[in-house]
């Protein structure tokens, strides 16, 4: 008798181990040769006794009685024997099984581990890349905000007359004279031009928000394993914008103390390891 407990699903992790296979060729051989030997047993006396009465008239009926009452207390013992060892063959096998079913339970429990921390790094990988579509929604909104920036005017005094620029000339083509033109932050506007240059400082101070926030979300990606080289192009923008709003005195020296800590560890983190 063979009994076959087949093992549950594996996982990548152990698809090469395999639950035991119960099998007792020793212990089926040995109850087959019980159970053959108790019928034996039991036919030889009737095979005898029907002998006697249909062919041969070897021995009265009482001397069949005598004989049973022998055979039988020769017999009973033996079946008793013969049920204890099949209880035990019984309890063998249960013992078998549960052990099996022992270290099925712990195969299960393994399996139910791997998908737990399967599940928690897939939860980890999801969050990360949530957080990184985040960072790159922001950079884009500020990469608009940028372009629109770029297209509102500038205005200074020039030669006591009002001048009106676009940004994005001021920044890419003004002479350092110019752009000392430029009114400070703190700088009161003369009453009659004052509309136009509060304007400008508003422009100048957003333009130092988007450039400042900008570099923050930059690092956040270089956290975040995200080398991506599209985004490198930024660099160099955002050194351009610091110092030309440095010289007009629109970035404070913490603000430019930041932006080259940050411009910093970008530069560490694209370096490749020796």
């Amino acid at each position: 008798m063979r009994i076959h407990l087949s093992s549950p699903p594996q996982s990548n992790a152990e698809t090469n181990s395999e639950l035991p296979v119960i099998i007792f060729p020793k212990w089926d051989r040995f109850v087959k040769i019980i159970i053959f030997s108790v019928v034996i047993f039991c036919l030889i006396p009737i095979v005898i006794y029907l002998a006697n009465f249909l062919y041969f008239n070897l021995a009265t009926k009482q001397d069949f009685a005598d004989f049973g009452n022998f055979f039988g207390g020769i017999v009973t013992p033996f079946l008793s024997f013969s049920t204890i060892l099949i209880v035990l063959y019984t309890v063998k096998l249960q013992i078998e099984a549960l052990k099996y079913h022992e270290k099925q339970i712990i195969h299960s429990e393994k399996e139910l581990s791997i998908s737990q921390n399967s599940f928690k790094e897939q939860l980890e990988i999801s969050k990360k890349e949530s957080l990184k579509n985040d960072v790159y929604k922001i950079i884009m909104i500020l990469n608009e905000r940028l372009e629109k920036i770029y297209r509102e005017p500038i205005f200074f005094i020039s030669n006591g007359t009002l001048k009106e620029r676009e940004l994005l000339f001021v920044l890419n083509f003004a002479s350092e004279e110019a752009l000392n033109q430029i009114i400070k932050p703190d700088e009161a506007p003369p009453r009659e031009y004052e509309k136009e240059l509060v304007k400008t400082k508003t422009v100048l101070t957003l333009l130092h928000e988007t450039i400042v926030k900008l570099a923050i979300h930059l690092n956040f990606l270089h956290q975040y394993g995200e080398s991506d080289s599209s985004f490198l192009f930024y660099e160099p923008t955002i050194n351009h914008l610091s110092s030309k709003l440095k010289k007009m005195g629109y970035l404070p020296d913490d603000d430019d103390l930041s932006l080259k800590i940050m411009r910093e560890f970008r530069q560490r983190s694209q370096r490749p390891e020796r």
